[in-house]
């Protein structure tokens, strides 16, 4: 993982929707339904990572699919899309976007490319700055960490995505 989540992922600190900021926005369409749900779900739960270690060096990981870390803060200090150039004909590549750049989520109306609501970002200036980081990556194909696979070119989700949160 990138190196600033490392602290993250052994709960040296918890980057999660502070309660007060749920609580907040519990008028808002879904909030209470996915909060509920969360809870449920272990959501809250303390489950460290037991040994996380930072990508050893930049470029490619020597895992299968060779996927391409691209650093992409704002979700967290650490987030992380994967690039995966070579997973196959006919796409041009996948790109996992985890958190960075999702589809739909239960406390959302939006169904396509866009980030996610605000209260889910440490740092929502950084995760609308991290999303040209995208761009360039060569994928019609995304994954992201809520909602559904996006089918298209990764730089016009993010344009999409860039217009509805300048909205």
């Amino acid at each position: 993982m990138h190196e600033q989540e490392v602290p993250h992922a052994r709960r040296e600190f918890l980057h999660q929707v502070p309660v007060g900021q749920v609580l907040a926005n519990a008028l808002r369409p879904g909030v209470v339904p996915w909060a509920v749900h969360a809870i449920r779900s272990g959501g809250t739960a303390h489950v460290p990572v037991a040994d996380p270690s930072p990508f050893p060096a930049p470029g490619a990981l020597d895992l299968p699919g060779a996927p391409v870390p691209v650093h992409t803060p704002g979700h967290r200090g650490g987030h992380c899309a994967y690039h995966l150039p070579h997973l196959g004909l006919p796409h041009l590549g996948v790109l996992v976007s985890g958190d960075a750049l999702v589809t739909a989520h239960p406390t959302s109306r939006l169904h396509g490319p866009q980030l996610l609501p605000d209260m889910f970002h440490t740092n929502r200036e950084q995760a609308l700055a991290a999303l040209p980081l995208l761009e360039p990556v060569d994928a019609d194909v995304a994954l992201p960490g809520h909602g559904p696979l996006h089918r298209g070119i990764v730089k016009e989700a993010v344009l999409h995505a860039r217009e509805r949160a300048a909205r």
